[in-house]
This record gives C-alpha cells, structure tokens and sequence, in this order.
C-alpha cells in the first residue's frame, strides 16, 4: 500500500518553505527595490546591522538578495529573485 503526502507534509518534512508563507501576498517589486536601495545605503554607512535586518525582512517576505561583485572587483550588485 502507497501512503500519499500533500505538500505541506512533504514542505513540513523537509523545511523547505513555510506552508504559510507560500500563501502570503508577494512583495511589490517597488517596494523590494525600495529595500534594497534601504540596505545598499545602510551598508556603505557601516550599518551592518541594520542591513541585515532589511535582508532578513526580505527573506522572511519570500525574496532572496544576491550580492555579486562587478567587472573590476570593487562595487557589489544585488540582484533578487522570488523564493
């Protein structure tokens, strides 16, 4: 006999997502760069703590920052996708 799971168990089981936050309405990609644009200031202020509550906001929200170095190493871009 075959015993079937929905996704949550399986999301449960695994603790992937949070069943509840696949629910929850997108953030606005407005706003999303609002944050990032929030955070990239924070960060050249030295205000490390500050920016990582923006990105953990952000993850708690469903999107994923990517920060990756431009051509010649100095500058970061952050780049975002929906998780």
């Amino acid at each position: 006999m075959t015993k079937q799971f929905n996704l949550e168990q399986i999301n449960s089981a695994l603790d992937f997502i949070d069943p509840a936050q696949s629910k929850r309405k997108k953030l606005k990609e407005k706003e999303i760069f609002r944050l990032i644009t929030l955070r990239d200031k924070a960060r050249k202020q030295g205000k490390f703590t500050e920016a990582d509550e923006i990105r953990e906001h952000l993850q708690k929200e469903g999107v994923m920052l990517v920060d990756e170095k431009h051509a010649g190493g100095k500058e970061l871009k952050t780049t975002w996708k929906y998780i």
